[in-house]
């Protein structure tokens, strides 16, 4: 054996010992990279969810702002034309009456005018009653149906995030210790 041969000896001695020491490293440093990945898909999560809650609160919140403000615009609007219909009427029912009663006294023709226009008025406000109450109820139902159609897509979403992030933290962590193992 030259000393040529004993320093060739040396050089590969040193590298297989170096190798030893990255492996050592790397086998030390694996479970603190393992709970960082898992500290962080861990955050993510909980981030992810959080956001997507508080988004999800505030549409609903715009939708039940929006579904009111449009039933009370129609009720609005029907009542508004329940009560010109109503005028429009009267008017006919008066001049109609007027004409016919008028050869009759005086009297009789305020008579008949007062019964209908009370009549009319009447009809009017349980006619308004009637549509307030319907609009009432459909309201309601669209509030409850938008309300679990939100909760719904919450959780289905919650749960899509959950496994997806939960997925890529498995993988993450199979893939880092596939490499630390290969180190």
């Amino acid at each position: 054996m030259t000393l040529a041969d004993g320093q060739k000896g040396r050089k590969k001695g040193s590298r297989e010992g170096d190798r030893e020491v990255g492996r050592v490293a790397a086998a030390a440093a694996a479970p603190v990279v393992v709970v960082v990945v898992v500290v962080v898909v861990v955050v993510v999560i909980v981030i992810v969810v959080v956001v997507t809650i508080v988004v999800v609160v505030a549409v609903v919140f715009v939708l039940l702002v929006v579904v009111t403000i449009v039933v009370v615009v129609v009720v609005v609007v029907v009542v508004v034309v329940v009560v010109v219909v109503v005028v429009v009427v009267v008017a006919v029912v008066v001049i109609v009456i007027v004409v016919v009663q008028y050869s009759s006294t005086p009297s009789k023709v305020v008579v008949d005018l007062v019964v209908v226009v009370v009549i009319v008025v009447v009809v009017v406000v349980e006619v308004e009653v009637v549509v307030v109450v319907v609009v009432e109820v459909v309201v309601v139902v669209v509030v409850v149906i938008v309300v679990v159609v939100v909760v719904v897509v919450v959780v289905v979403v919650v749960v899509v995030v959950v496994v997806v992030v939960a997925v890529v933290a498995a993988a993450v962590v199979v893939v880092l210790s596939i490499i630390l193992l290969l180190l």
